[in-house]
């Protein structure tokens, strides 16, 4: 990083320039000096310095203006994490192309996942009294009513996640669609 003092004069003059060409003031000061080192006759082979590598729990900041960080912390409130947090799923889901659930939809899923397991059990059961001819009759009504209410609750569960899941991604939806 390169920081510079500019006078007041100068900073209005990059600012107009700048704003002429639809950049960024930062971006045109980059071109500037891409420009001014193409054409001085510096060797063509210069060395790199080495980059070192960046720490596991390195900090990045990043600029948003007033309405996005205020829609940001509407969505991350909406997943019930920080807003850092939630930037940071965002950003692993979208480089990695997968997305992450929070602890709390992984929770969610693992408990549903136990009672596939649990209905997946009982079925073998049953499949296996029938086979051998225990139970002629078939499974009882009872045993039957408590499958079917086992599927009813893990249909709800799923559907309460994909929900939440579905709003977390809505809140603030409307405040930005006004405003843009």
């Amino acid at each position: 990083m390169v920081s510079i003092r500019l006078s007041i004069d100068t900073i209005g003059q990059l600012s107009a320039a700048a704003q002429s060409q639809g950049v960024s003031q930062a971006a045109l000061v980059k071109r500037l000096i891409e420009a001014a080192i193409a054409m001085s006759p510096a060797p063509v082979n210069v060395p790199r310095p080495a980059v070192a590598p960046a720490p596991t729990n390195a900090m990045l900041s990043v600029r948003l203006p007033a309405d996005d960080r205020q829609l940001l912390r509407e969505r991350a409130n909406g997943r019930g994490m920080p807003s850092s947090t939630y930037v940071a799923y965002l950003v692993r889901a979208h480089l990695r192309a997968r997305a992450a659930l929070p602890e709390a939809e992984f929770q969610l899923l693992r408990e549903a996942l136990r009672e596939v397991g649990v209905l997946g059990r009982n079925f073998n059961q049953i499949a296996r009294a029938l086979n051998r001819g225990k139970d002629s009759r078939g499974p009882e009504a009872a045993e039957l009513n408590r499958l079917v209410s086992a599927l009813i609750g893990l249909r709800d569960s799923f559907q309460a996640l994909l929900d939440a899941n579905h709003k977390s991604w809505e809140v603030g939806l409307e405040a930005a669609t006004l405003k843009s």
